[in-house]
C-alpha cells in the first residue's frame, strides 16, 4: 500500500449500492514514491545519472498505481477503473495536500512500558510523556503536578534500552514494542514520529511515590486541524510531517519533522489555545486549531499531519466499501492452460470432435472472474465469436485460480480459441497477437451426434409405444444400440403405473461386451397386473449423447396390459371331506389361482339335488393364489347336513370394455 490508511465509505442509511457512479479521489505523495523506488534500485550511478534512473523508475511505478477496492467475499484487493489526473498535455497534475491529522497511534504500534522505576522518596509528582522523534529514539518530558510548563529532559532514550535521569529521580525506564514482527531499522517501523506514551506519579497514603496511571493513546477525544495559508505554492510549501502536541495547560504547540517545537523570534515555542482562535504560523505557511470533545485533552496528546506534493487518482464506483492506493509490482500476466481429456495438447495438435476441455487460469494477484471472455473461430469458415455460455461452467475458487469446464461439439476444421482474463491488479493475459491467450487446434473427424436407440420386447416379440397386451408379460428385454460406444454405467430403467411415481429397476440383468461397446441388453421380470404403464429408459454414449426409450425425457414409453381373468390350475377345497367342528379349520378353504385381479369373486354351494345352500360374496380375488373360508353353514346360519355338495367359483371382470365371466365347479363332502 502506498498510503498509511485505507478508507471506508458508508452511508448512514445503510445503502451499499448507489444509483449512479460516484467519483473517488485519492492523493499520492510522489516524493515518497521516489524515495521508495530509490531504495529498491541497486545502481552504481550517482548524481545526475542516478536522478535520471530514479525518475524513470518512479514514472514506471506511477503507471502501475491505482485505486483498489477490498472485496470481502474473496478477501482480496481488486483494481478499480481509475486514472491519474492530468493536464491538457497529458502530464500529471501536482498539488500541495495536507493529510487530516491522525491521533496518537502508539497503542496501534503496540508500544508499551517494559519497566518504570522512580525514587520512592524523592520522586516528583506529575505527568511524564515519552515522545518519539524517530522510529527508535524518544525524548522524555515532565509536567509537575499543578504546573503549567513542562520540562524536556536533556537525555534522549532508545527503544528496548534502559533509560535513567537522576535529576528527576527517574531510576529506570524501559520502552518496548509488543509486536514480535516489528522490525528494527527496516520494514515496518517499531514507532513513528509524534507517538507518545505517558504515566503519572504521585505519593501513596504512606508517602511512597508510585506510578498511578499509564496510557498509550490520547485521553482527549477532540480533534486537530491543519491547513495551508493562501500564499503557499508548490515551490514554498512546508513539506514533511507536523505534530500537534497538547502541552497540558489548555494549550498546544506545533512540532516539525525533527520533533522540535516551532519557535518564535525570542526562541520560545509558539503555542495556541485549545478551542481558541486559529494559530497562524506565517513563516511555515500553516494554520492550526484544536477543538476539544467530550473528554478533555491531557499533556502529551498528539496528532500527526503530513504536507506533501501529491498527484491525484480518480476512480468511479457505485459500491460502498474499503478503498486504498496500491502499486502492483507484479507485471506478470495470468497464466492460461488448456487440458483436453485430461491431457495437455500443444497448440496446433489434433483433438477429438467432442472433447472434455478444461481451462485453468491462475495468477498470484488473484483472478478477476468478471473479465473472463471465451471466443472461438473455425478458420476459413466462421468469424471469431463468443463461445456459447451454456457449454461451459466456471469455478472461480480459490481466488488465485479459476477453472472453466467446457464440452464443445466440433466439426472437421482448424479452430482458433482465445481466452481473455485479467488479474485483480488489472494485468491481462498476453499473446503475440494481443491481450489474450490464444490456442490453435485441429479436428479431423466429425462428431458423433446420434444418441443411443432403444427397443423393448417381451417373450412374444417387440413392443410398440402405446401398445396393448392381452397377455401379461413375464419378462422385459431392453435392446440398446449405439453408432459408436455406450457408456453402460449411465443406463437407467424405471416402470410406473400411470399416475404413480416411477420405480427404478435397480438390478436388471445386463449383457454388455466392452469389445463390442455399441450394443447392450437388459432384462428384468415384468410381473404386471392389468393397467396402463409408463416405462422409461435412458443411456449416454461416450460422446455424451443421451437417448431415451420414450419420445424424450418427459415422454415415457406407454403400455397397456388388459389380460382376461382366468383360473390357473385347479380349484379345490381343503380339507375335503370336512367337519364344521374341526378344532383347527372350523370348516373348509376354497383355493384357486387367478391370472389377473378380478373385480368380483363369488362362491355358491349347492346340494346334490341342486338347491342353493350358501352364497359367499366378496371372495378373495387377488392375482395369483387366493383362499376363502366357509364354515359349513347355509345362508340362514344353520349347519348343513352330512352329504355331498357342489360348489361354483365365479369371477366377474371387464375385458376390452366387455364384461367377462369365468366359472369353475367342484365337489365337496360335509362329514359332521
Amino acid at each position: 500500500s502506498l498510503v498509511e490508511t485505507t478508507f471506508r465509505l458508508d452511508l448512514q442509511s445503510g445503502v451499499t449500492e448507489l444509483d449512479r457512479p460516484a467519483t473517488l479521489k485519492m492523493n499520492l505523495d510522489f516524493s515518497a514514491l521516489r524515495r521508495q523506488v530509490s531504495n529498491e534500485l541497486s545502481t552504481s550511478a550517482t548524481g545526475a545519472a542516478e536522478a535520471v534512473q530514479v525518475g524513470r523508475a518512479a514514472a514506471e511505478a506511477l503507471a502501475r498505481i491505482g485505486i483498489y477496492e477490498w472485496l470481502e467475499e474473496i478477501s482480496s484487493w481488486k483494481l478499480l477503473d481509475s486514472r491519474l489526473q492530468s493536464d491538457e498535455n497529458g502530464d500529471p497534475v501536482e498539488s500541495v495536500h495536507v493529510t487530516p491529522p491522525q491521533a496518537n497511534a502508539a497503542a496501534q504500534h503496540e508500544l508499551r512500558f517494559g519497566e518504570i522505576v522512580v525514587d520512592q522518596t524523592t520522586g516528583p509528582s506529575g505527568e511524564w510523556v515519552v515522545f518519539f522523534v524517530s522510529p527508535m529514539r524518544y525524548e522524555v518530558m515532565f509536567l509537575p503536578e499543578g504546573g503549567n510548563s513542562y520540562q524536556r529532559l536533556a537525555i534522549q532514550g532508545s527503544m528496548d534500552e534502559p533509560y535513567a535521569d537522576s535529576s528527576v529521580a527517574l531510576r529506570r525506564l524501559l520502552v518496548v514494542n509488543g509486536d514480535p514482527l516489528a522490525q528494527r531499522g527496516t520494514g515496518s517501523a517499531p514507532a513513528s514520529l509524534g507517538e507518545t506514551l505517558g504515566f503519572t506519579t504521585a505519593p501513596s497514603e504512606d508517602g511512597v511515590v508510585t506510578v498511578t496511571r499509564i496510557w498509550m493513546s490520547n485521553l482527549g477525544d477532540g480533534k486537530a486541524e491543519i491547513d495551508l495559508r493562501p500564499n503557499v505554492t508548490l515551490e514554498n510549501a512546508p513539506y514533511g510531517d507536523w505534530i500537534v502536541m497538547v502541552t497540558g495547560d489548555q494549550r498546544y504547540e506545533i512540532r516539525n519533522g525533527a520533533g522540535r517545537p516551532v519557535l518564535n523570534t525570542s526562541g520560545s515555542p509558539i503555542r495556541g489555545a485549545i478551542n481558541g482562535p486559529d494559530l497562524i504560523l506565517s513563516k511555515e505557511g500553516l494554520v492550526s486549531r484544536v477543538l476539544e470533545g467530550s473528554k478533555a485533552f491531557q499533556f502529551g496528546d498528539t496528532f500527526r499531519a503530513r504536507v506533501g506534493r501529491v498527484m491525484t487518482f480518480e476512480g468511479d464506483t457505485t459500491r460502498m466499501g474499503t478503498y486504498t492506493l496500491l502499486r502492483d509490482i507484479d507485471a506478470k500476466p495470468p497464466a492460461v492452460q488448456v487440458f483436453v481429456n485430461d491431457l495437455t495438447p500443444q497448440s496446433g495438435e489434433v483433438i477429438p470432435p467432442r472433447p472434455t476441455m478444461t481451462l485453468l487460469l491462475s495468477d498470484p494477484n488473484g483472478i478477476d472472474v468478471d473479465t473472463f471472455r471465451f471466443e472461438r473461430q473455425r478458420l476459413g469458415e466462421t468469424a471469431m465469436a463468443p463461445v456459447d455460455p451454456s457449454t461451459y461452467t466456471i469455478n472461480p475458487l480459490p481466488v488465485d485460480q479459476m477453472s472453466v469446464s467446457h464440452r464443445p461439439i466440433l466439426f472437421i476444421g482448424t479452430y482458433l480459441m482465445r481466452v481473455y482474463i485479467t488479474d485483480l491488479a488489472g494485468v491481462s493475459a498476453e499473446s503475440p497477437e494481443g491481450g489474450f491467450a490464444e490456442f490453435l487446434f485441429l479436428v479431423e473427424e466429425d462428431p458423433d451426434l446420434d444418441p443411443p436407440t432403444f427397443t423393448l420386447s417381451y417373450e412374444e416379440g417387440v413392443l410398440e409405444d402405446g401398445g396393448l397386451l392381452t397377455q401379461a408379460p413375464q419378462q422385459f428385454t431392453l435392446h440398446v444400440q449405439e453408432s459408436h460406444a455406450l457408456d453402460i454405467g449411465t443406463l437407467e430403467i424405471s416402470v410406473a403405473a400411470v399416475g404413480q411415481p416411477p420405480e427404478e429397476i435397480l438390478w436388471p440383468e445386463i449383457t454388455f461386451d466392452r469389445l463390442q461397446p455399441a450394443v447392450a441388453t437388459a432384462t428384468w421380470p415384468a410381473d404386471l397386473t392389468n393397467g396402463e404403464y409408463e416405462i422409461q429408459a435412458q443411456a449416454t454414449d461416450t460422446s455424451t449423447n443421451v437417448g431415451f426409450l420414450g419420445a424424450d425425457e418427459e415422454t415415457p414409453f406407454r403400455l397397456t396390459v388388459d389380460e382376461p381373468v382366468h383360473f390357473e390350475g385347479l380349484v379345490l377345497n381343503a380339507p375335503n371331506p370336512f367337519s364344521p367342528f374341526d378344532p383347527v379349520t372350523r370348516g373348509t378353504f376354497f383355493t384357486y389361482n387367478l391370472s389377473q385381479p378380478a373385480e368380483n369373486v363369488s362362491i355358491r354351494v349347492y346340494s346334490s339335488a341342486g338347491r342353493l345352500a350358501r352364497v359367499l360374496e366378496d371372495a378373495s380375488g387377488e392375482r395369483g393364489y387366493n383362499e376363502t373360508h366357509w364354515d359349513g353353514r347355509d345362508d340362514n346360519g344353520s349347519l348343513l347336513a352330512n352329504g355331498v355338495y357342489f360348489y361354483k367359483v365365479r369371477t366377474e371382470s371387464a375385458f376390452l370394455d366387455e364384461d367377462r365371466i369365468e366359472e369353475r365347479v367342484g365337489k365337496l363332502v360335509v362329514l359332521r
